[in-house]
């Protein structure tokens, strides 16, 4: 198909075919979805910080919690972008458990003396904390990889797990 101009493919992409009559007709405008009703949950950023210097969290709601010190949270660098993230609750005798599980590539190997928490930042600006300042702590395993292809990923594959009774809250201002 050919479009004369902008503004006649955009005014296609505002109608629809009536599957009735098969004719064309304009979408209502609380039906149109633009970019700015996309939710982009790649984790683009993640921040690191020893639990103990975890200070100034409160938790508003069940999903939500304020963090009044970020100066502690340091970005890890050289990570490979996009990072995943899971979290998956299970109910065990009526209570509540979630999982939360990030998994990252990155040439760091600073994960070995202590205990950390960590702040991961969706595309969409969002920030979910993985950990807390007291007890469960998240565990992080990292793998370091010697692969026997020159092609293949030299990457310490880090996978951090938290199991709490509490959903991992996003950090709202």
């Amino acid at each position: 198909m050919n479009f004369s101009g902008p503004n006649e493919a955009k005014q296609r992409q505002q109608t629809r075919t009536d599957p009735y009559s098969s004719k064309r007709v304009k979408i209502p405008a609380n039906e149109i979805k633009n970019d700015r009703n996309m939710i982009l949950n790649n984790i683009i950023k993640v921040f690191a910080c020893p639990c103990e210097k975890l200070t100034g969290l409160s938790r508003i709601s069940r999903t939500e919690a304020k963090l009044s010190k970020r100066d502690d949270f340091t970005l890890i660098e050289d990570m490979k972008y996009p990072c995943q993230l899971t979290i998956s609750m299970k109910t065990d005798d009526k209570c509540r458990e979630y999982t939360s599980k990030l998994v990252l590539n990155t040439c760091e190997e600073r994960f070995d003396d202590g205990h950390y928490a960590f702040l991961c930042e969706t595309a969409d600006g969002e920030s979910i904390l993985i950990g807390s300042a007291d007890r469960p702590y998240p565990t992080v395993t990292v793998t370091e990889t010697h692969p026997e292809n020159g092609k293949d990923s030299e990457l310490n594959e880090v996978i951090v797990q938290w199991v709490s009774p509490q959903r991992p809250p996003k950090i709202v201002e």
